[in-house]
């Protein structure tokens, strides 16, 4: 299909663009690349999907890209430090619990549209609405 091969050579182009340095070295920065890089697999990840036409898996897979590309604004524009660190912190029993307990998709939607930039939020309003009406 054609616009599955648009969808990827876009998400090449943009692999290519985030594998630049990070422009400056802090937790912020680099749990925000993380995330990203979450989200670009994700979608890479839907793409084969669909292209083995697995429309189940697609949509799950779909589903966790959606719910990582709010999670890595949030954390660049409106996570608290303290938040954070309950990402950057070492794995064990207890950061996983305080992990557990940060923001739902919902809640950081909120706070993008209060702390990010309105075209962030705009997209990601909208992609939410489009995905809630299939």
């Amino acid at each position: 299909m054609q616009i599955i091969d648009e969808s990827a050579a876009l998400l090449e182009r943009i692999f290519h663009i985030s594998d630049a340095p990070l422009y400056e070295e802090s937790t912020r920065i680099d749990l925000n690349d993380i995330a990203c890089s979450m989200s670009l697999e994700h979608w890479e990840s839907t793409l084969d999907q669909l292209n083995v036409s697995n429309l189940t898996s697609t949509i799950v897979v779909h589903r966790a890209q959606f719910e990582a590309t709010p999670r890595s604004i949030w954390l660049l524009y409106a996570a608290s430090d303290e938040q954070l660190g309950k990402l950057f912190d070492k794995l064990n029993s207890e950061t996983e619990q305080q992990a557990k307990n940060l923001p739902q998709p919902a809640d950081m939607m909120v706070a993008i549209s209060k702390k990010g930039p309105p075209q962030a939020f705009d997209a990601l309003n909208r992609s939410k609405n489009t995905i809630g009406k299939r």
